[in-house]
């Protein structure tokens, strides 16, 4: 059994403190968190703040991991990451606080067994995202900085058959959408790339109507100026429901 974290005004706490923007669709249930973890300061007097600053109430297999990262900014980082992850799961789950018990499915993905919430995560840099979902729908987000795309041309060869796009932010926007989807469906992104989906990508990315695909639905939301964050959603088949609990990195 998983041991407790923290205490549940605390962990809620600790969300309120770093949460720099969120979103709730009305019509599925899910709800979008976005964090900026560099921005807020610590959160004095909170035990929270303690226990992630101490890394003692990561996971082991989280904790495997932070030993992989060098940088002591990404470190905190990714600590931080993962104790915001456990205080949404939490909250939104409506469950005690506890560390959840991540496993890896037959493909190396991470998984938390028998849970009632669809989750998927995203970062770049300091940004953060966390998306929640019931078990009935299977989620995939993804957020990008737009300093990413230097070279728009470059991008749009690699991932349309037949468009370019001259301007950053269309093409950002079209790369999330289809990280979003691969991260939803589990299909490899390189297999989405100069196809029928990329073209459907680049037409939602350069102003066309929301639509979905495949069963899919996809929300674009900009939290900050320097990136964008795509949301895909699908509703899940009873004999896929032992899926969807993967955690995307």
């Amino acid at each position: 059994m998983a041991r407790a974290y923290t205490g549940e005004e605390e962990m809620h706490a600790l969300i309120e403190h770093f949460c720099a923007g969120s979103r709730f669709l009305v019509g599925s249930g899910t709800r979008i968190l976005y964090f900026n973890l560099d921005t807020a300061e610590p959160l004095s007097g909170n035990p929270a703040t303690a226990r992630y600053e101490a890394n003692d109430a990561l996971c082991c297999r989280d904790r495997l991991r932070l030993s992989s990262i060098r940088s002591e900014r990404d470190r905190r980082r990714f600590v931080l990451q993962r104790h915001l992850l456990y205080a949404a799961l939490s909250e939104y789950s409506g469950a005690r606080p506890a560390l959840p018990d991540v496993r890896l499915d037959a493909n190396g993905k991470p998984v938390l067994p028998h849970s009632p919430v669809s989750f998927s995560i995203s970062h770049a840099g300091a940004e953060y995202v966390i998306a929640l979902g019931p078990a009935v729908a299977r989620v995939g987000v993804d957020l990008d900085l737009l300093s990413k795309i230097r070279n728009p041309a470059a991008y749009s060869a690699l991932l349309f058959r037949d468009r370019v796009f001259g301007d950053a932010e269309t093409v950002l926007r079209a790369w999330t959408i289809c990280e979003a989807y691969a991260k939803c469906t589990g299909i490899p992104l390189g297999s989405l790339a100069r196809g029928d989906f990329s073209r459907f990508a680049a037409d939602l990315a350069s102003g066309g109507e929301p639509g979905n695909w495949a069963g899919c639905r996809f929300t674009l939301v900009r939290f900050s100026p320097a990136s964008f964050t795509t949301l895909c959603e699908r509703t899940v088949p009873a004999r896929e429901g032992k899926e969807i609990y993967t955690l995307f990195c």
